[in-house]
């Protein structure tokens, strides 16, 4: 069943959901940048319970918190005065809206009867979501866990169906579009313009810049984790991790250093040959999941994201491929040399 959003009630009230890491920062900060072009569509991105949060995306957290606390809801009530008057569609934004916290039975109670509520997120494969999740709250919110403890933290996440039929259940099955974030099936490219022309907006919007929240590269990641387990100087994590960003121009850095008489008769030249060691270690891609994992959630879960996606008109190819999954295993990033040496320049 292809279930069609470019047609909404006038006064119909969108919640995109996420998931994480499927572009939502992009599509929040143009739609928060365009907000007057947006009203001239029939479209109000509220800013009520929006934070500004460039990098993030200036998204509905405070909305979506209140929500999922389920109690006490101030600026939902605030949220129905800002659109009581407004007699065009409203649009609502943040990754959290979609996941096992929320109850959409709740959020019912805090919309106004006179406007009809539809969700629209979009479903990452299962193996890409943990590992892209990963290296966010590694980087973010100074996780210290392996990818497996953060797998086990988040596998209700990866339970699409039970979510999306809480959905149905509170406002109907046709009031719940789920899109593959694969790059396959994007209308016009980009998971932006998919998301523009799945609610019939103008595709002009696509042509404001947006920040783009991007993840960390494997190196970088091993950078913050070994920094956050250490409780390191953010100063001299970043400056690591932003030497590590590419690896062709730390190559070149790390080259005209070598070729420095000083630096070569200083006392710092130890930790060059220890920062050698480590950009050699960041010199090709991998990916932080272990085979073993990947075949885990692939096992236990892609097949239920299919099965979901195709509920919603997508085609059995949808999330065939991760992909994390053609990259190799960095086993070499978890050896205690690498820890070690990461360790000497960041201490």
């Amino acid at each position: 069943m292809r279930i069609d959003f470019r047609a909404l009630p006038e006064r119909a009230l969108v919640i995109h959901g996420g998931q994480h890491k499927t572009g939502s920062s992009a599509i929040q900060n143009t739609l928060a940048s365009q907000r007057a072009t947006l009203r001239e569509q029939g479209w109000l991105y509220p800013q009520t319970g929006c934070l500004l949060q460039e990098e993030t995306g200036h998204r509905h957290r405070k909305l979506m918190s209140e929500i999922k606390r389920g109690q006490e809801m101030p600026l939902w009530r605030k949220l129905r005065d800002e659109i009581r008057d407004w007699p065009g569609r409203v649009l609502v934004s943040h990754e959290n809206f979609f996941s096992p916290h929320v109850d959409p039975a709740i959020l019912r109670t805090q919309v106004p009867e006179d406007r009809e509520v539809y969700l629209l997120a979009y479903l990452r494969h299962p193996a890409d979501y943990v590992e892209s999740c990963y290296r966010e709250w590694v980087r973010r919110w100074k996780y210290s866990g392996t990818l497996h403890d953060h797998y086990l933290q988040r596998r209700g996440y990866l339970d699409v169906e039970a979510q999306a039929q809480a959905w149905q259940d509170a406002f109907g099955a046709g009031h719940v579009l789920l899109r593959p974030y694969d790059r396959a099936h994007f209308e016009g490219g980009s998971v932006l313009t998919d998301f523009l022309a799945q609610l019939g907006m103008n595709p002009s919007l696509a042509n404001v810049p947006a920040a783009c929240n991007d993840s960390l590269n494997s190196a970088q990641v091993m950078v913050y984790l070994v920094a956050n387990q250490l409780h390191a100087s953010p100063l001299k994590r970043d400056a690591l991790a932003d030497l590590l960003a590419d690896a062709k121009q730390a190559a070149a850095q790390f080259g005209e250093w070598e070729s420095d008489d000083a630096v070569r008769s200083s006392p710092q030249h130890e930790k060059l040959e220890t920062l050698q060691y480590v950009l050699n270690a960041a010199a090709t891609s991998h990916r932080i999941m272990e085979d073993w994992l990947l075949s885990e959630i692939e096992g236990t879960h892609l097949e239920a994201f299919r099965r979901t996606l195709a509920v919603h008109g997508a085609g059995r190819e949808t999330l065939q491929t991760s992909s994390y999954a053609s990259l190799p295993h960095g086993a070499g990033l978890f050896n205690p040399s690498l820890r070690n040496a990461i360790e000497r320049l960041i201490s």
